[in-house]
């Protein structure tokens, strides 16, 4: 008597395909073949109990699987509603967030500028264009070691507002006994929207969006 397996091949091969997608057999299938077998079996040769057992226990697992990735399904969208919900939470606070970009749009220059220097020494700050060219450089003299925070004003080195845009932060170090090293940058600014887009959180610090993956830490935003 056929099985399963071989009453599975046949079913698909009498199908005519309509589409590229997956082509595993399903539980609906899967049950339409069992009751088929059942229906074809040899009264003189009925199904073994052994086999039929095995291949109901078969079917019992699919549905198990099935219930199981349908159970988890709802669990990821009522979890990606929860952290959407609580992202709105984040408005209003400071954050210091991984980056070396900042964003000069309506509302002015995104965010500030913060980096650490392990020891004190010469640091300057070149605000850098999509061309690569350097629009803007702040010299910050000798500075202590800890966090340091920079502003940027959005003005050009011939004191012109700078064109609207994306723009990258390079920092140099200059140790006092003339070493010269590149600081990583992060931002620093204060959440003011939050978008959902594609069912993923993006916060907005200015007009600059930020994934909050990038966030390192999280202040209370001080109004004095």
């Amino acid at each position: 008597m056929a099985s399963i397996s071989d009453l599975s091949a046949a079913y698909q091969n009498s199908q005519e395909p309509t589409t590229q997608g997956d082509s595993a057999l399903g539980k609906d299938e899967f049950l339409l073949l069992l009751t088929t077998q059942l229906k074809y079996q040899d009264p003189m040769n009925p199904m073994d109990n052994t086999e039929f057992v095995a291949q109901l226990s078969q079917f019992s697992s699919l549905e198990q699987l099935y219930n199981i990735n349908d159970t988890m399904g709802q669990g990821n969208q009522l979890s990606l509603a929860m952290n959407n919900t609580m992202m709105t939470s984040l408005i209003g606070k400071e954050i210091h967030f991984a980056s070396d970009t900042l964003y000069n749009g309506d509302s002015g220059v995104s965010a500030d500028v913060g980096f650490y220097l392990s020891n004190s020494g010469a640091v300057q700050v070149n605000i850098i264009d999509e061309n690569d060219q350097v629009v803007r450089s702040m010299n910050q003299g000798v500075l202590l070691a800890g966090e340091q925070q920079v502003s940027w004003d959005g003005m050009d080195d011939t004191g012109a507002l700078a064109a609207k845009g994306a723009y990258r932060v390079q920092i140099t170090y200059q140790s006092e006994s003339g070493q010269e090293a590149a600081l990583n940058p992060y931002m620093i600014g204060h959440v003011n929207g939050l978008q959902v887009a594609d069912g993923q959180p993006v916060l907005y610090v200015g007009d600059q969006a930020v994934n909050p993956a990038l966030i390192v830490s999280i202040f209370e935003r001080n109004e004095n």
